[in-house]
C-alpha cells in the first residue's frame, strides 16, 4: 500500500486533496485521486485504475453546518501498487465500516475547512483536523496485514497495560530523551520513534478499563507487543496480569513477541525479574518470543536497550514487517 488519501469537494476550488498519510504522492497525484469526486454521482465504493497504481475508493457524506447544502462530500481512497491483488468487498466493508465511524464523530465537519481564508487560524478548526489525521493513522494501522505493502524500515509495536503504568512516559523518554509527566492516554496515542534508519510506530493505548475493549482492534498489523508494568502498584499485579493473558489469548496477536516492560524501577529497591516471570506465568507463554527487562522513565534506566532490543530481535530473526 502506497498511503491513504481523504479528498473533499471545496466550494470554491472543487474536488481537492485533504491529508495523505503517510505523505508519499506528490501534488499532481493527489489532484488527480481528488477530482475522482467528479467521476462518481452516488455514495459509496469504487475501484479506480490509474496508469501508476491502483485505487479503492470510498464516496460519502457528512452532515455540516457549514456546507452548501449542509453536507461535506468526501472521498477516502487507498493507494495500492499496480501489482496488489486486492479483494474488493473486504476492501469496502472494511472501509464502509470506518466512514461510518467518522459519520457518527460530531462537528468533524470543521476538518475540511482548515485551508479556509477566514478559518485557517481557528483553534477548533484545527483540533477536528488534527482528530481526522490521528483517525486516518489509526485506520492505517487498522488494516488487515494482506492490505500492507512490505517496509522493511518500518515497525508497528502495540504497547499496553493498566492506566499509569507509564507507558506514554517511556514513550516520550525514548522520542525526546527527556521526562515528560502525562495525561491519562485517551484511546489512543501513536508515537513515531526513529532509531537509525528504522521507524517505530507505537500504538499506545489506554490503560483505563472503559477503553480496554478497543485494544483489540489496534493490534492487527502489529510487529511486536510491549506490556508495561508498574512495579509500585502491587494491589494492581493481578489485574495486569488477567489484562495481560486477555491480549495473549486473542486471535489477532498470536505468535507475535512479547517485550513485558517492569517500570518504575527507582521507586523500588530491589527488582527480582524472576519473581514476575513466575507471578505472571510467563513459562506458560509457548507460542511467542518472549522477553522480560526493567525500566525507569525518571532516570532514563533501560529504555534505548529496550527498543533496540525490539530492532535486533526482528532483525535478527528476519520477521517480515509490514507498514503500519
Amino acid at each position: 500500500m502506497i498511503c491513504i488519501v481523504i479528498s473533499f469537494f471545496d466550494n470554491i476550488n472543487g474536488p481537492r486533496p485533504l491529508l495523505s498519510i503517510p505523505n508519499t504522492l506528490n501534488d499532481i497525484d493527489l489532484n488527480n485521486i481528488a477530482s475522482l469526486i467528479d467521476k462518481t454521482f452516488e455514495t459509496g465504493f469504487f475501484i479506480y485504475e490509474f496508469p501508476e497504481y491502483k485505487t479503492a475508493n470510498y464516496f460519502f457524506e457528512i452532515e455540516s453546518e457549514w456546507a452548501r447544502g449542509n453536507k461535506e462530500m468526501v472521498l477516502l481512497t487507498i493507494v495500492f501498487d499496480l501489482n496488489f491483488d486486492y479483494n474488493s468487498l473486504d476492501l469496502q466493508t472494511i472501509m464502509n465500516d470506518f466512514i461510518n465511524e467518522l459519520s457518527n464523530i460530531t462537528n468533524l465537519f470543521k476538518a475540511f475547512y482548515i485551508f479556509d481564508f477566514n478559518r485557517k487560524k481557528d483553534n477548533e478548526v484545527k483540533f477536528y483536523y488534527e482528530k481526522l489525521k490521528e483517525l486516518i493513522i489509526d485506520f492505517k494501522g487498522s488494516l488487515p496485514k494482506e492490505t500492507l505493502a512490505v517496509n522493511q524500515n518500518q515497525i508497528k509495536i502495540f504497547v499496553f497495560g493498566l492506566d499509569r503504568a507509564g507507558k506514554s512516559t517511556i514513550l516520550n523518554r525514548a522520542k525526546t530523551n527527556l521526562f515528560v509527566k502525562t495525561s491519562p492516554t485517551i484511546n489512543l496515542n501513536i508515537m513515531h520513534l526513529l532509531f537509525g534508519n528504522i521507524q517505530l510506530d507505537c500504538f499506545d493505548v489506554s490503560g483505563q478499563k472503559r477503553y480496554r475493549y478497543t485494544w483489540r482492534r489496534f493490534i492487527v498489523s502489529s510487529q511486536y507487543l510491549v506490556f508495561v508494568l508498574d512495579v509500585n502498584r502491587e494491589d494492581r499485579y493481578e489485574e495486569a496480569k488477567i489484562e495481560l493473558w486477555k491480549v495473549l489469548s486473542y486471535e489477532e496477536s498470536k505468535g507475535i513477541p512479547l517485550l513485558i516492560l517492569i517500570n518504575k524501577t527507582d521507586l523500588k529497591k530491589k527488582i527480582d525479574l524472576n519473581y514476575f516471570i513466575n507471578f505472571l506465568n510467563l513459562y506458560k507463554i509457548k507460542d511467542r518470543k518472549w522477553h522480560i527487562m526493567s525500566t525507569s522513565a525518571l532516570y532514563n534506566q533501560g529504555i534505548k536497550e529496550a527498543f533496540e532490543y525490539i530492532i535486533k530481535d526482528l532483525l535478527s530473526n528476519q520477521l517480515t514487517m509490514f507498514s503500519m
